[in-house]
């Protein structure tokens, strides 16, 4: 159980790091993104290994090139004519996913969908399709 402190502060460093995000995002100066991609990038593979540390050596490898080239198809999608725009979308996409699959998951989930991550749910599953398709209608309207 997450101590109420440890919320809080996943809570606000989320809010700032958004922020940040957003705020590279929409620069004209793609140099700054790319910093900030890189540093992600970084960051993650650090946390990768760390948390993976007993796993094999496949497992931490084929994570590693997946936020390896995740980052690249975003850093690609930046350099677009619009791509400031197009990353902005995504981010919200992505966001409107997370938040649907966590609340329909908590609030009615009951079928585990694999052992792996033990909290995830087929309820979390369909609602995170669900918010994320409302939200790109309403984005597109």
């Amino acid at each position: 159980m997450l101590s109420i402190n440890l919320i809080i502060l996943r809570i606000v460093s989320s809010i700032i790091y958004g922020c940040i995000f957003l705020f590279v995002t929409q620069h004209q100066n793609s140099l700054l993104f790319f910093i900030f991609i890189l540093s992600l990038m970084l960051g993650s593979m650090y946390e990768i290994c760390k948390i993976n540390k007993h796993s094999q050596q496949f497992n931490i490898i084929t994570q590693l090139i997946y936020i390896t080239i995740s980052l690249l198809i975003l850093m690609s999608i930046k350099i677009l004519e619009t791509g400031s725009i197009l990353v902005f979308i995504l981010m919200i996409l992505i966001w409107a996913s997370d938040i649907g699959g966590y609340i329909v998951g908590k609030g009615i989930g009951k079928h585990k969908l694999t052992k792996i991550s033990k909290n995830k749910t087929w309820e979390g599953v369909i609602g995170s399709m669900f918010f994320c398709l409302i939200t790109s209608f309403i984005l597109f309207i």
